[in-house]
């Protein structure tokens, strides 16, 4: 199971593009929802799943570290297991969105054209295995360790001697939440999850955590819709989640990471990157954010310092990724590709003219709900 959907797991990052070049999605309008996923030739989707959870104490930041890794370790266990299960027929890629619920995308693996019923089999197999499945100390530890595989930065690969500069982005987001979010938030927390070695998962507690959560929750699995509602703007938006609203930010400024020793960021080709908050709800790794879809891929020209006495005008078109955590929240991170901008002076003052460009500032600042703006954040990598 794992190693047939590995291709899938690791287009996740990509999914926004394909989100819109795909024909279906853009003749719908629709803008998939965090969770929903890719199809490989010759499957059909089987539904998008939310699976109710319970959180023993929404203000408690280790309660809330704790049951993410509980709830992530569970869902990969229950997404290894369902394919047998089912004598090959379904496949499920469970992931810890709509925090503290998980979101289950379903699949069917070959269909005999009775689609309608195959899509029952698959969702009563997922809610038979939330009910009874107790995975074994084998299978957690493999959970554990895809979990983590797919949480923590991604490694150079191929004989590559560094990630490439999207993957970096990514790479360097990760580092920085933990510092953007306050300790003691839940934000924090969750973003600090996979920062560092691996947490290590005792089974008996795992299963304990299951057992529990079998008491106190309907662990019957609701299907959602897998395009989300229209965007709105979120100076007017009532939505914005709860964790959020109560997870304090650092103000706009600098922040300096480095690549030395055994810290969280593996090689990379990026010095320096912008952060800044997107404008709209939900938040969602599956579409386009305002940033990139306004700043992001367009020419920008912007006066910089050279070794001259006058400044020197450079032409450059700024790159977007977005970094999200966990449904409750969403970043935009700005660099600029090495081919565009070297030597690193170079890249350092156009990220630097991008922090301060009053576009980038007004979405920072639309991106608030309060009166901290959300960025920019200029960010060094030594």
């Amino acid at each position: 199971m794992y190693s047939s959907r590995s291709a899938i797991l690791g287009l996740m990052a990509l999914v926004s593009t394909w989100a819109v070049t795909t024909p279906s999605f853009s003749e719908e309008k629709c803008i998939p929802r965090d969770g929903f996923l890719p199809l490989e030739e010759g499957e059909q989707f089987a539904g998008l799943f939310r699976i109710p959870l319970e959180l023993a104490d929404r203000h408690d930041p280790l309660a809330a570290r704790t049951h993410f890794l509980f709830a992530d370790a569970w869902a990969q266990a229950i997404s290894e297991a369902i394919f047998p299960e089912t004598r090959d027929l379904c496949g499920a890629i469970i992931l810890p969105e709509g925090f503290p619920d998980l979101r289950a995308f379903m699949i069917v693996h070959r269909t005999t054209s009775q689609i309608d019923r195959e899509k029952v089999v698959c969702a009563n197999a997922l809610y038979d295995l939330l009910n009874d499945f107790d995975p074994d100390d084998d299978q957690i530890k493999r959970a554990v360790a895809w979990s983590a595989w797919l949480e923590h930065p991604k490694l150079p690969g191929n004989g590559a001697p560094a990630v490439d500069p999207a993957e970096d982005a990514a790479n360097i987001a990760q580092a920085a939440l933990p510092i953007i979010y306050k300790e003691g938030s839940i934000l924090h927390a969750l973003a600090s999850v996979r920062v560092g070695k691996p947490t290590p998962i005792d089974a008996p507690d795992l299963r304990n955590w299951i057992r529990n959560q079998r008491m106190l929750s309907n662990l019957l699995p609701e299907e959602i819709p897998h395009c989300l509602p229209p965007h709105a703007d979120l100076a007017s938006s009532s939505d914005i989640p709860q964790e959020r609203l109560e997870s304090d930010i650092l103000p706009a400024g600098e922040i300096s990471l480095s690549r030395a020793g055994s810290g969280p960021l593996p090689p990379g080709p990026l010095h320096h990157i912008v952060m800044v908050g997107d404008p709209v709800e939900p938040p969602t790794l599956a579409a386009h954010s305002e940033v990139e879809a306004k700043y992001c891929g367009r020419q920008h020209t912007f006066s910089i310092a050279g070794e001259s006495p006058h400044p020197v005008s450079i032409t450059v078109k700024p790159q977007c990724e977005s970094q999200g955590v966990h449904d409750l929240d969403m970043w935009n991170l700005i660099y600029c590709d090495p081919k565009d901008c070297s030597p690193e002076p170079v890249e350092k003052a156009v990220i630097a003219a991008i922090a301060s460009d009053p576009e980038i500032l007004e979405f920072a600042r639309r991106s608030s709900s309060t009166a901290t703006r959300r960025g920019p954040y200029f960010i060094s990598i030594k």
